[in-house]
């Protein structure tokens, strides 16, 4: 009796094992068909829509970042190099940027999948092409960087890439196959220099919390500690002599840079940008959060007890998942919560989920506890996001919700201890699927909402040239009409691709660059801010009278951001006498944010050489 008793037992062993592994295979290979599925369709709507505000002062910067002595962020320079390895292409520097952002994500997501637990690695006991799809599929989540739908590469992506280098240095100890100190201090280091290029305060802060990490996990070591230094002072000393030529002149540019931020306004004060901000969820969010987490949990915990039933209630959720993902990536549905800031906050859904797995599987004695480097680990994941956000004057739960990427891997690395036991990271399936499946809605909703445009992306269907490359791009029918007509008056007027343009507008810099012109005094001469006319007067101060001379003017009377005619008396010119009504043209609606339509004015310079000598007269006296 027993002799028969025994094949059925191993049978049914062996069913069960066939079952798991195939199952895990395949929802691996779902969650990769969803990831190629949401980065293509981000990179290939990388060349539809365009905002006139900030992504023209993004991209003044970046296709000439020369003309500007002064500044606090030096992304120009960084992404220089790529803006002319493309052509002057818009659309592929913006696909760069997101595959930038994606294999960095993938790398330290692959290191932190790689190894929760340092005692337990995953590597051993997994293959590596599984863990590198599990990897990729929660990597997706880094593209909600890219929920206001401004794919240019800018400062606030410059930071993200370095803490993303910085936190790979970070999370390799957790790996046993891999104890490399001065490589993790020359990564460290690494992201820290080019946080700093980024932007200073986020550099400042995040120097703080990995200093507190390395204390607390007792990593601070000199031979870790040195690389650090050497490799940040590598960045910023070989950024400062191909910038400036020198210590001293990059020293000046950034002090300089430092004084005009509080001079425009003092939201830059230390006592501002060190701040702790409030959210608020809409009843919608609110909902979405409980019922995600909800999910989350009940179809991970059936994946990991691998019992029949369990295993069909979670791939019941996780093809619910994949109808979300596939209706948003490939159909008509569209991400469904009207415009919002704070969406991305969702993702502390999956975090929220690991804990109670934790939690119900520790109850049952079946997994360990994170050990002490987990925790520490996990609470430094936690604060990255507000460490990106350092010095934003936007809210830093909301201007955070970019770098979502790291709330969601501190649930990651707390769960890892039970996935490992469990039979590795196919078992978390459900969960990767819920992130994509977020992640994907996110980017539906960048798409039908994006920042300072005019419907959706979709609806962005005419062919334009932009810019003295005359990089092509999609944009919608009133914003190419709006390029097209002022494009065409300024060339019958003589304005050129590299003539020099003050814009006291207050917020026209996307046009500047589409007519290919040179923002004088700053890449975006802001207006609209406390000391928006100080910061113009005092940037125009710092250009060559040659260039200001020469410049032409475009206006907007009695614009929402209008900067004041008499600025060009600063440095000599006439207001009114000195230049002549030569073109005009109207703004479309949600240029700039702002319903209206709005008279624009070009003006040509009339006495160049009487300028430029009323210039040199006025500096000799100061």
């Amino acid at each position: 009796m027993n002799k028969h008793k025994m094949p059925l037992k191993l049978n049914s062993s062996r069913q069960s094992f066939l079952r798991g592994a195939f199952g895990d295979s395949f929802g691996l290979m779902v969650c990769a068909a969803a990831s190629i599925a949401i980065a293509g369709r981000l990179i290939y709507f990388a060349n539809h829509g365009y905002d006139f505000t900030d992504e023209g002062f993004y991209l003044n910067l970046i296709s000439n970042p020369y003309p500007y002595n002064w500044s606090v962020t030096e992304f120009g320079y960084v992404y220089h190099p790529l803006f002319k390895l493309f052509g002057g292409s818009i659309s592929w520097l913006r696909r760069a940027n997101v595959v930038v952002n994606l294999g960095l994500a993938w790398g330290l997501t692959f290191a932190v999948l790689g190894g929760g637990r340092s005692s337990t690695p995953t590597i051993s006991n997994e293959s590596n092409w599984r863990v590198a799809i599990a990897a990729a599929g929660i990597a997706t989540c880094v593209l909600t960087f890219f929920h206001t739908w401004l794919l240019t590469p800018n400062y606030n992506s410059l930071a993200l890439q370095a803490i993303l280098i910085t936190a790979i240095g970070l999370a390799l100890h957790q790996r046993a196959t891999v104890r490399a100190p001065l490589l993790e201090g020359l990564l460290i280091g690494l992201g820290g220099g080019i946080a700093f290029l980024a932007k200073p305060t986020t550099a400042l802060a995040l120097a703080v919390a990995v200093v507190l990490y390395l204390i607390i996990t007792s990593r601070l070591t000199l031979g870790r500690l040195a690389s650090a230094f050497c490799g940040a002072l590598f960045v910023v000393l070989t950024a400062a002599l191909t910038i400036d030529g020198s210590i001293a002149a990059f020293v000046e540019r950034l002090r300089v840079g430092f004084y005009f931020a509080n001079l425009l306004s003092d939201s830059y004060s230390f006592a501002k940008i060190f701040r702790l901000d409030t959210f608020h969820l809409t009843r919608q969010e609110k909902i979405a959060f409980v019922l995600l987490t909800i999910l989350v949990v009940i179809a991970t915990l059936g994946s990991l007890l691998k019992t029949r039933r369990s295993e069909l209630l979670a791939m019941s959720v996780s093809s619910t998942f994949v109808s979300i993902i596939a209706a948003t990536t490939l159909g008509g549905l569209s991400g469904g919560f009207g415009e919002t800031s704070y969406l991305p906050l969702l993702f502390f859904a999956p975090v929220l989920a690991a804990l109670v797995l934790v939690f119900v599987r520790r109850c049952r004695g079946s997994a360990p506890l994170p050990t002490r480097s987990d925790w520490a680990l996990a609470l430094l994941l936690v604060m990255l996001p507000h460490v990106f956000s350092v010095g934003s004057n936007r809210n830093y739960w909301e201007h955070g919700g970019a770098a979502a990427l790291f709330w969601l891997l501190a649930g990651v690395v707390v769960l890892a201890p039970v996935v490992q036991v469990s039979g590795g990271w196919g078992r978390a399936v459900p969960m990767i699927l819920s992130v994509q499946a977020l992640t994907s809605v996110i980017l539906r909703q960048a798409e039908d909402h994006p920042y300072r445009h005019p419907g959706p992306i979709a609806a962005a269907d005419h062919v334009i040239e932009m810019g003295a490359t005359g990089s092509r791009l999609f944009l919608a029918p009133s914003y190419a009409a709006y390029v097209e007509s002022s494009r065409a008056a300024a060339r019958s007027v003589g304005l050129m691709p590299g003539v020099p343009v003050i814009d006291l507008t207050g917020q026209s810099p996307g046009l500047i660059f589409a007519l290919g012109a040179v923002s004088i005094g700053q890449a975006w001469m802001i207006g609209d801010y406390p000391g928006s006319t100080k910061l113009a007067s005092a940037a125009l101060a710092r250009m060559r009278c040659d260039d200001l001379a020469a410049a032409w003017l475009l206006i907007e009377p009695n614009g929402p951001r209008s900067l004041p005619d008499g600025l060009v008396t600063t440095f000599g010119a006439r207001a009114s006498e000195g230049y002549a009504e030569v073109a005009s043209w109207f703004t479309p609606a949600g240029a700039g944010g702002y319903a209206e339509p709005r008279l624009q004015i070009l003006k040509r310079p009339l006495d160049i050489s009487a300028t430029r000598e009323a210039c040199y007269r006025l500096r000799q006296r100061r």
